[in-house]
């Protein structure tokens, strides 16, 4: 700064620099107690750490690492935070926050990252990776960005089981059908086709289908093995997913037809398999089943089960002839379990069917004829688990009707039954506001509370409570009338238009105009260049007062008479008050334009009106006087200044007042050509085509020394200095004093 570096001319200089060195003192001070206290923020994971969401196409999207990061701040000075994410499928909560410093028991803020399955639900297949931007605002130390990935796989669904094999006896009962189940992995419906290589014995029930989006279908295999010889029989059937062409398989199908044989076997106990649970955390029940050969001939016999959900043990054997000897049977206990692929099995009921067969072939021991044993259905209900985040402090999340807390998982896992509805609520603590929700899938309302959920499939969800920080106050001025309104609405403090907000809350705020009125802007604490932005953005980093300016509309009402028309930059008859309005007037044939009147004056046919009221404009035409050819002035200006009017065609024989305006560094001198004389102001009568020349000089600037010139002194120069702001004072007066309605 140049006054640092100033001779010392008086005991006030000396005065002045001896404060300065003080108040240097007392700076460098302070910073370096400031700096003694820092500031630091550190957030972990660390960088190295990369969080992960995957999911198919359509959603839904699930976490594959931790979605949380913690802020600490172990200085002792407080500071605040936002974190920011570049990408739209991406969101954060909180976005912004304080840490209060290492003097806090409870020092760190958790920021979560969740999917937005609206904006993921957009994405086409492939990896996208989402920056987020942790800001240390206050001083910027500790600034660092993180990453996360969205894994998008394509649509596809899955066909189970992957193969069929089937066993039949000759001349006995056709096996059981089979059914291949197919279900989506993710939200999109997906199209398919059924082929399959044409066999007599194979009826397969449908040529092609639709798979909607998280759901299942299925097409059944019916065999007809009347008449069959003995021997293996083939077949394909091949699934193709003709929408994206993603998961088309190939089934092989395979028929067994055994020559009969004799034996007689019985299976009990006559019970089911029946297993509830939690989607994912379905218990490995079992249950056991004894086959008892009471004929006389030795039986070879099988089971198999149609879900690789369950398992069977042993899947087969041989049952020894009837011991007439003793009297005793021979017998084998079979298990049947419910195995971890069940963990796999989405909500909602799913069965499973165990076949024994009597598979003797014939000519073995004891010969006879082959039959179905018997069957054993396996039933499993998978209930839906709902997932809540709690809040570590200024609230709680509640669900009604109370859900079982899922066997071996955490305290947010909550275990509904399939189909039912459950009502999950958020409850506020004095200093608090909810400010959302995170979901898995979408939510037309983030701000509702309670959230109505229908538990088809397994969802999660968290709830996001911020300390109350700031306020927002609206009002609205002017003449008119209008609303603002706001979103979202925030906590209601006095009334209606104050509301409290977490502090760095995003709100918007929107001002609508009653009819015959109109939004002019915003005044209070608006962002810089935004006080005619509507909808207006504001993020609540402070209390902001805001009002609204609504005035009333104002008419332009304009007159013609005969002989020409006028029209308008714009079709509008009403305006926002200030609005500026050029008419132009037209004449018809054989008529020429006089001048305006009411609110208009001057014979120019262009007309500017600034509108402050309603006003009524005239515009006059008369006749040609010389058979439709209207004499014609043209205007020349030499030098620094204007002329009005600056030329034009009037009436023949009227009289046109011309008045000369020098520029604030020029002097008018004269006119010349149709027009003499040497006054600011004069006339030229319109009986013929007339050219008038205005000349403007440069003003004399005085001065000492020679005529017409002078060296300019310090008081000179503050002269010099008053008389050009009086003459800039007096320039805008006349211009403003030129404008209607000042």
């Amino acid at each position: 700064m140049s006054f640092l570096n100033c001779r010392n001319q008086g005991g006030g200089h000396r005065r002045m620099a001896q404060g300065l060195k003080f108040f240097c003192a007392i700076l460098v001070g302070g910073l370096a107690t400031a700096s003694a206290f820092g500031q630091t923020m550190t957030v972990t994971p660390d960088v190295t750490t990369e969080f992960s969401f995957g999911g198919f196409e359509g959603g839904p999207f699930v976490a594959g690492t931790s979605t949380v990061w913690t802020l600490d701040d172990s200085d002792l000075a407080a500071l605040d935070f936002t974190a920011i994410s570049d990408q739209a499928w991406l969101l954060l909560a909180p976005t912004a926050s304080h840490l209060p410093g290492s003097l806090v028991v409870d020092r760190t803020r958790d920021v979560n990252a969740v999917v937005d399955s609206v904006e993921a639900a957009k994405l086409a297949p492939g990896v996208y990776t989402a920056n987020v931007s942790f800001t240390n605002i206050t001083n910027g130390v500790g600034s660092t960005t993180r990453s996360v990935k969205l894994s998008v796989a394509a649509a596809n669904f899955s066909i189970t089981p992957g193969f069929v094999s089937v066993l039949a006896v000759q001349n006995g009962p056709s096996p059981t059908p089979i059914t291949i189940l197919l279900q989506s992995n993710g939200q999109s419906d997906l199209n398919y086709t059924v082929d399959w290589t044409s066999k007599p014995w194979l009826v397969v029930n449908k040529t092609g289908g639709t798979v909607h989006g998280g759901s299942f279908d299925s097409v059944v295999l019916t065999f007809n093995t009347l008449g069959l010889a003995a021997g293996t029989y083939t077949s394909t059937i091949t699934i193709t997913n003709t929408t994206n062409g993603v998961g088309t398989r190939q089934v092989p199908v395979t028929l067994v037809v055994q020559q009969g044989g004799t034996g007689s076997v019985v299976i009990g106990p006559d019970a089911d398999l029946e297993v509830l649970g939690a989607a994912g955390k379905i218990p490995k029940n079992l249950q056991q089943s004894t086959l008892v050969n009471n004929s006389d001939a030795v039986v070879v016999w099988t089971a198999s089960a149609n879900e690789d959900w369950v398992s069977v043990t042993p899947s087969g054997g041989q049952l020894a002839a009837t011991n007439h000897t003793t009297g005793g049977l021979d017998e084998q206990v079979v298990t049947i379990r419910v195995n971890s692929a069940v963990d796999d099995l989405g909500p909602g009921s799913h069965t499973a069917t165990v076949t024994f067969q009597n598979v003797t072939a014939s000519g073995g021991i004891g010969g006879g004829s082959a039959t179905n044993i018997g069957t054993r259905i396996v039933h499993v209900v998978a209930d839906p688990v709902l997932h809540v985040s709690v809040p570590l402090s200024g609230g709680s999340v509640t669900a009604s009707p109370p859900a079982q807390v899922v066997a071996g998982g955490s305290s947010g896992d909550l275990v509904v039954p399939f189909g039912d509805v459950v009502t999950v609520s958020v409850n506020v603590e004095d200093g608090f506001v909810f400010s959302g929700w995170g979901a898995d899938f979408h939510l037309d309302n983030l701000l509702e509370n309670p959230l109505v959920l229908t538990m088809d499939k397994n969802r999660t969800v968290s709830a996001v409570i911020v300390p109350i920080d700031q306020k927002l106050t609206l009002s609205t001025s002017g003449s008119g009338t209008g609303i603002v309104k706001v979103t979202p609405s925030g906590s209601s403090v006095d009334n209606d238009l104050v509301s409290s907000y977490a502090r760095g809350a995003q709100v918007k705020i929107t001002a609508v105009a009653d009819d015959g009125s109109a939004f002019r802007g915003w005044a209070g604490n608006v962002p810089q260049g935004e006080d005619q932005t509507n909808p207006l953005t504001v993020m609540m980093d402070s209390d902001r007062t805001i009002t609204a300016r609504f005035d009333a509309l104002v008419d332009l009402i304009i007159q013609v008479t005969s002989g020409g028309t006028v029209t308008t930059d714009t079709n509008q008859t009403s305006f926002a008050p200030g609005t500026s309005v050029t008419l132009t007037a037209t004449p018809a044939d054989g008529f020429v334009f006089t001048g305006w009147g009411g609110a208009g004056s001057g014979s120019d046919t262009t007309l500017t009106l600034t509108l402050t009221s309603s006003e009524t404009v005239t515009a006059t035409f008369a006749p040609s006087t010389d058979g439709g050819t209207s004499p014609r002035l043209v205007v020349d200006v030499q030098g620094n200044g204007t002329v009005t009017p600056d030329g034009g065609t009037f009436a023949t024989g009227q009289m046109v007042t011309l008045i000369a305006t020098p520029s604030i560094t020029s002097t008018f001198v004269r006119w010349d050509g149709d027009a003499t004389g040497t006054d600011l102001v004069t006339t030229v009568v319109m009986d013929g085509n007339r050219q008038v020349q205005a000349v403007f000089t440069a003003a004399d600037s005085g001065g000492t020394g020679s005529p017409g010139t002078r060296t300019p002194t310090a008081c000179g120069a503050m002269g010099a200095i008053g008389l050009s702001a009086t003459l800039l004072g007096l320039a805008s007066m006349m211009m403003f004093r030129g404008r209607r309605g000042f």
